[in-house]
């Protein structure tokens, strides 16, 4: 029964990275605000399968999800660790997955950093003589 069990959640997990490679799959997913559910479900599987279609999952919302997508995603801290798990325990094509959702991660950290910086800090204003 148990097995039975895995079996669905992995298979349920293939369906919905499938969903996920289209904007309007993306956008269903999301809409179900089920980003807790999927990062929860990649932490906790012991099928590499399962693993692999959770951050097939995420891959796929940040690229067609848009920026809410990913900010959703760099507020779990959690999750860079799920994913520096994967590139020592998972395959090579769940590996390349992690590795581009990581990167996509630090860019939004330090486009988001930047920001911040730039705003916090006082603009110059110049002064003209005549």
């Amino acid at each position: 029964a148990s097995s039975d069990k895995a079996e669905l959640v992995t298979d349920t997990l293939a369906v919905i990275a499938s969903l996920a490679e289209n904007a309007e799959g993306a956008v269903a997913i999301l809409q179900t605000s089920s980003l807790p559910l999927i990062t929860k479900t990649l932490q906790c599987s012991t099928s590499k399968a399962g693993k692999e279609y959770c951050i097939s999952t995420l891959l796929s919302l940040c690229t067609n999800g848009g920026v809410e997508a990913v900010a959703v995603l760099a507020k779990d801290p959690s999750l860079m660790a799920s994913l520096y798990a994967n590139l020592t325990d998972g395959n090579s094509h769940s590996s390349k997955k992690a590795r581009s959702l990581m990167k996509i991660l630090h860019n939004f950290h330090e486009t988001s950093t930047s920001e911040l910086m730039a705003s916090a800090v006082p603009h110059e204003r110049s002064v003209h003589v005549w």
